[in-house]
C-alpha cells in the first residue's frame, strides 16, 4: 500500500509541474524537455522516497507492519525495544519467520523493514540455535533462540532480559523459540541454556 501512496504523489506532482510547463509563457522545446526530465527524475525518486515517515505515524508496531504488509500473515508477537521495536512473522515455523524492524519516535510508529537489519552471526548448543539482529539505524539489538526439540528450556541473559515465548510447528516437528530485547549489547554478554553459559561476543 505504501508503495501505490508514493506512486500516486510522485504522479500528481509530475501532471502538476507538466501543466505549469505547458501554460507558460514563451516556451522553448528544449527547456520544456529538460525540465520534463527533470520532473521526471524527481517523481521517479519520489516514488522510492519514505513520505509516509513525514505524513504520519502509527499507533503500534503492528499497525505499522501490516500496513506495510497487507498480504503478509499477521504478526506473531513483538518485541519492545528502545528506539524501534522487533515484529516477528512466523507463520507455522518460528525458524523460518521473518522479522521487520519497526522505529518509533514520541509521536508514534514509522515506517519499519527488514533492510534496515544486521544478522549478526548464528551460535548453536546442542538442538538451540541462537541468532542475533541488530538495528542498524538504532543500535537496537535484539536476541532470538530457537529449539527444534519442543520442549520449553530454562533461559536467562547476562542482563536479566525477559524473553518473550512463541510455539510453531510443522507437520513434523515442534519449535520453542524466545525473543528478547538486549540494552548496551557488549562484550561479556552471555545466554544461558538449561544451565550451560553460551558466550556471544
Amino acid at each position: 500500500m505504501f508503495v501505490l501512496l508514493r506512486v500516486a504523489l510522485a504522479a500528481a506532482l509530475f501532471v502538476f509541474l507538466t501543466v505549469l510547463i505547458c501554460r507558460s509563457e514563451g516556451r522553448k522545446f528544449g527547456r520544456i524537455v529538460l525540465v520534463l526530465l527533470l520532473c521526471a527524475a524527481l517523481a521517479i525518486g519520489l516514488s522510492f522516497a519514505r513520505v509516509e515517515t513525514v505524513l504520519f505515524s502509527f499507533p503500534s508496531a503492528e499497525a505499522s507492519y501490516h500496513y506495510s504488509n497487507l498480504l503478509e500473515p499477521a504478526a506473531s508477537c513483538v518485541v519492545e525495544g528502545h528506539a524501534c521495536d522487533l515484529v516477528v512473522c512466523a507463520e507455522g515455523d518460528p525458524q523460518k519467520a521473518t522479522f521487520w524492524a519497526v522505529p518509533k519516535t514520541e509521536k508514534g510508529w514509522q515506517l519499519g523493514g527488514s533492510w534496515d537489519l544486521e544478522a549478526i552471526p548464528v551460535k548453536r548448543h546442542g538442538d538451540v540455535r541462537i541468532n542475533v539482529y541488530r538495528h542498524v539505524p538504532s543500535g537496537d539489538v535484539f536476541v532470538a533462540v530457537h529449539t527444534r526439540s519442543g520442549q520449553p528450556v530454562e533461559l536467562s541473559d547476562s542482563k536479566n532480559s525477559t524473553f518473550l515465548t512463541l510455539n510453531g510447528s510443522t507437520a513434523s516437528t515442534d519449535y520453542v523459540s524466545y525473543y528478547t530485547y538486549v540494552p548496551d549489547y557488549e562484550k561479556g554478554y552471555r545466554v544461558v541454556v538449561n544451565g550451560d553459559t553460551v558466550p556471544l561476543i
